[in-house]
């Protein structure tokens, strides 16, 4: 419950995180709306993905992003873990396409 409080304070305002965090609340009420269960039982698991290298909003920054903000949030909790990968295999495609675009 405390999460969606959070998210509920970040709401209000007219960064790019605050218009972020309407859409989720959104998504969050339609899920809710069309009957989806949001209960986190036994055995749950929550997996988020990211690359903060890959940020391309002027808003946003490899320490305010939403994936740095769960990872801190999660942090003290004896039931989560955090992995940092260094290095990934990626195609020349990619690699040109981040380091170009």
């Amino acid at each position: 419950m405390i999460v969606l409080e959070e998210l509920d304070n970040a709401k209000k305002g007219l960064t790019e995180v605050s218009r972020n965090v309407r859409q989720v609340s959104r998504f969050i009420g339609e899920l809710m709306e069309n009957g989806a269960d949001l209960s986190a039982g036994p055995g749950t698991k929550m997996v988020c993905l990211g690359n903060v290298e890959q940020i391309d909003t002027p808003y946003l920054t490899e320490t305010t992003s939403g994936l740095t903000f769960a990872v801190d949030r999660f942090k003290t909790w004896q039931h989560s873990g955090h992995i940092t990968l260094r290095t990934g295999e990626r195609s020349r495609l990619a690699h040109y396409a981040s380091e170009n675009l």
